[in-house]
């Protein structure tokens, strides 16, 4: 069905020979069937979890230890995926304001966010270690929060400093939006698909990206992290959002 695996790899994972030949076992059984695997970096948690712009060295940190554990499982990675959000502890905070329809509280959080270390020292950072990914042939592949589209849109920072999310001017191969409709309707209230196609139509729009954007639609299910919630429960709801992505 030409689908991808998009495998995510914790930290800890990298530390434990069991978990180690387990993924062993997994790449060997892709490639023989055939399947691409792009290896998706994840942190421990008291590190942020997701790649932003205040934990960069361990990103990197980490990023290159995959790549060296997996060329000594006989693996060359080809691509690297990486998340860049807030930290957990972030989005619970702001996720409380918000059931609470608190909009100082969570507009407090993300001022004091975007004062905490310069969204531009980040995005050179980042900007070095993709460069750094292209030498070694790997390409790689961003997902961000949707949000930071209306930053692409003034030309400012914003909301990429607030969210800690260093994403334009960094040469990435591919750039995904999550445009979780089950998010947002937390926070907005009944929502339809046309949240979807006005994210999906920005993105592809964008100047610099948009022959390289996507859409991200989720989530399926009970999800449990960052905080226990619903996401899509039922099939025609995604495929409307499906609809209106390919729409745009």
């Amino acid at each position: 069905r030409a689908v991808s695996l998009y495998l995510a790899v914790r930290e800890s994972s990298l530390d434990s020979e069991r978990e180690l030949d387990d993924l062993s076992k997994l790449l060997q059984q892709a490639h023989r069937l055939g399947v691409e695997v792009r290896p998706w970096v994840l942190l421990d948690e008291k590190a942020g979890y997701w790649s932003n712009k205040w934990n960069y060295d361990e990103t990197e940190a980490l990023t290159l230890k995959l790549i060296q554990r997996l060329t000594a499982l006989g693996f060359k990675a080809s691509w690297i995926i990486l998340d860049l959000e807030p930290p957990p502890s972030q989005l619970r905070a702001l996720s409380a304001r918000l059931k609470k329809s608190d909009l100082p509280g969570a507009w407090k959080i993300l001022v004091e966010a975007s004062r905490n270390g310069k969204i531009s020292e980040a995005r050179a950072k980042y900007r070095s270690l993709v460069e750094k990914l292209h030498t070694l042939n790997i390409r790689v592949h961003a997902v961000a929060n949707p949000i930071i589209l209306h930053d692409f849109k003034t030309g400012k920072s914003s909301l990429e400093s607030a969210l800690g999310t260093p994403v334009r001017g960094i040469p990435w191969d591919e750039l995904s939006f999550m445009v979780y409709r089950p998010e947002f309707k937390k926070s907005l209230g009944p929502i339809g698909s046309d949240i979807v196609y006005a994210y999906a139509r920005r993105a592809r729009l964008s100047k610099t990206y948009g022959s390289k954007t996507s859409l991200d639609l989720g989530e399926v299910g009970h999800i449990e992290f960052p905080e226990p919630t619903e996401g899509y429960t039922d099939p025609r709801s995604l495929r409307n959002d499906m609809a209106a992505a390919r729409a745009a």
